[in-house]
């Protein structure tokens, strides 16, 4: 159970080594527990937490397995594979085209590559379109984030007023048209703020 909010840069440094994760962009568990923690204090180092999500689009996973759980058996399943150090680490990832897919206990398959930190160099993020992982656009990612921690605690509609201003004020993003509740964004916020995925 967390009990602090985790801001980083580009990987969550609780995880063991050689695991590069961003939980901020690839775990909605993740992000579930850490909205209770995000007041206004927190503001600007979520919002430079949020800016560090990039592309246009991602997959996030939604499964039960935790950070730790997901960083464990990757890196049992290298130590098996015998490529656990740089070097050979290196060269299996290579042998694989530069990736590699892993299926996990749960059946979630993470794609592996090799990171740009010599302490991080196994970089993984949710496979596309696997089991347990939605496909997200970023910005819906950092708009749904930001907008539970600063609604959570208030009964405030859901509303395109209230989304616009998240995007204008906050990203510099430019006004949308419409949304609805049932829509990509009203969807994760739900689930953000504990429902589920249908």
């Amino acid at each position: 159970m967390m009990k602090s909010v985790r801001f980083y840069k580009s990987f969550d440094k609780a995880l063991p080594k050689p695991i590069a994760l961003n939980v901020w962009k690839h775990h909605l568990g993740f992000i579930r527990e850490a909205i209770p923690f995000c007041n206004i204090d927190f503001i600007d180092s979520l919002l430079e937490q949020l800016i560090c999500i990039k592309g246009a689009v991602l997959d996030i996973y939604i499964g039960s397995l935790t950070p730790s759980e997901i960083a464990g058996q990757i890196v049992d399943c290298l130590f098996r594979e015998n490529c656990l150090d740089i070097e050979s680490y290196n060269s299996w990832i290579i042998q694989g085209g530069n990736f590699r897919n892993i299926t996990l206990q749960d059946g979630s398959v993470w794609t592996l590559t090799f990171g740009r930190f010599t302490n991080r160099y196994v970089h993984i993020h949710p496979a596309r379109y696997s089991l347990n992982s939605k496909r997200v656009r970023s910005t819906t990612l950092k708009v749904a984030i930001l907008f539970s921690v600063l609604f959570m605690n208030k009964k405030t509609k859901f509303s395109l007023q209230n989304i616009n201003f998240i995007r204008q004020d906050y990203f510099h993003l430019s006004p949308v048209k419409g949304i609805t509740v049932d829509g990509s964004l009203g969807t994760l916020i739900g689930c953000i703020l504990d429902e589920k995925f249908e």
